[in-house]
């Protein structure tokens, strides 16, 4: 009895090229299409947004935080609407969802002209290390020293925005750790920035005092 012929067996070389030409086409085909659309889906994605920034204006929480995810779920790259629900999150105290967005918020940031959406005027880096900042804020809410470390390393590093503030938060977060002489160093440089800030003085003399510098403590306490 002869072996039986399987299908594969059958087919032959121009037809394997005909189909690899038409999947090719096929593909081309959808690329050309999601193209097409990407323009219509972004600007549906940013009249949310829209809807969203004018629910917020008018106090209304919830629906605007409903029309933000309603962009996202639209265009889930579309970085502006990812900041809009964060911030929301954070006048809620919800900091592990801020947390999420000022992520979401990063990750996309690179898709669109990000600065001309959200603040005309203000430039990206600026709007990175905003949402840095507060997603290091939300971290230290979160009694997460660690992870707020690194994200207001970050903001100082960059050095655009929120550079003092940093350095008293992250000063703030060593103490809680116990790394007293990092905290005082992080103070001091908060200082440098900015020397009015009365609550810098007193975080800095609590420091002074964990290693016995009651001198530098004492000057600090009359500020």
């Amino acid at each position: 009895m002869s072996n039986p012929i399987s299908k594969a067996s059958l087919t032959s070389p121009s037809n394997e090229n005909e189909q690899n030409k038409q999947q090719l086409e096929q593909e081309q085909e959808k690329q050309e299409i999601e193209k097409a659309v990407q323009p219509l889906t972004k600007s549906r994605a940013s009249c949310f947004y829209g809807l969203g920034l004018s629910l917020d204006r008018q106090n209304k929480i919830d629906q605007a935080k409903q029309a933000f995810t309603t962009s996202i779920e639209i265009n889930p790259s579309f970085a502006p609407a990812y900041s809009g629900r964060a911030n929301l999150c954070l006048k809620e105290k919800l900091w592990d969802k801020a947390i999420s967005d000022f992520t979401g918020f990063l990750e996309n940031f690179g898709e669109y002209g990000v600065a001309a959406e959200l603040a005309p005027g203000t430039d990206n880096d600026y709007l990175i290390g905003e949402a840095v900042y507060k997603k290091a804020v939300c971290h230290f809410q979160l009694n997460d020293p660690d992870m707020a470390i690194v994200d207001f390393g970050h903001v100082i590093r960059m050095n655009i925005c929120f550079v003092a503030e940093s350095y008293l938060n992250r000063g703030r977060c060593h103490l809680d750790l116990g790394n007293t002489w990092e905290a005082i160093e992080d103070f001091t440089n908060a200082l440098k920035l900015d020397n009015s800030n009365v609550g810098v003085y007193y975080y800095r003399s609590q420091a002074y005092k964990q290693v016995d510098r009651n001198d530098l403590a004492a000057e600090d306490d009359r500020m």
